[in-house]
């Protein structure tokens, strides 16, 4: 959603993973990269590729964190990494905040996506994390929101039913940061 959001509006960006940083000004050609235009989805598809929830959270390049669930606005991410020692593996997009709700649009997946079934399918050419790829693991998107109680803030996908009690507290919020898409 970023990389159309700046593409249609002409606006620079610039996203880090630990390897290499993706700048959509650059060139994404077939002469480049063998697979992919040089447009905003040939961008996208690259990055959709190598870029995914534990990039999100590198403050030193891609986000600023916030401190609480007040401070969260829409376009902000809440990124489940509490879990998993602060490893980013999922993220839920902020769509509308209010005191007593966060409503949230997210991606999940399908079937296995672990190690090391999805090192198999890659050496057999299938990549699951490539949405040009037939065994892509990716669904539609979902929607969901948290209430606040004295416990702390509740979970519900309001596309499958699930719900879960303080769910917020495996998240980290971020806000993308902006000043650095022009470096």
């Amino acid at each position: 959603m970023l990389i159309q959001f700046a593409a249609l509006r002409g606006l620079p960006l610039r996203l880090t993973t630990g390897v290499r940083s993706y700048r959509n000004v650059e060139i994404y050609g077939e002469s480049e990269h063998q697979r992919y235009d040089s447009t905003m989805y040939g961008s996208a598809a690259m990055v959709s590729l190598t870029f995914g929830a534990p990039d999100t959270p590198r403050t030193d390049s891609n986000t600023v964190q916030l401190s609480t669930p007040e401070s969260l606005l829409p376009g902000d991410m809440l990124v489940q990494a509490n879990d998993r020692a602060g490893i980013g593996h999922h993220v839920q997009l902020v769509t509308r905040t209010s005191p007593s709700s966060i409503s949230i649009m997210q991606g999940n997946s399908s079937g296995v996506i672990v190690r090391p079934f999805t090192t198999i399918m890659r050496i057999f050419g299938r990549n699951r994390a490539d949405p040009q790829s037939a065994s892509y693991a990716g669904m539609g998107v979902e929607n969901g929101h948290y209430t606040p109680d004295e416990d702390g803030w509740n979970y519900r996908n309001e596309t499958t039913g699930a719900e879960v009690k303080d769910f917020l507290k495996q998240f980290q919020l971020y806000r993308w940061n902006f000043a650095v898409f022009n470096q």
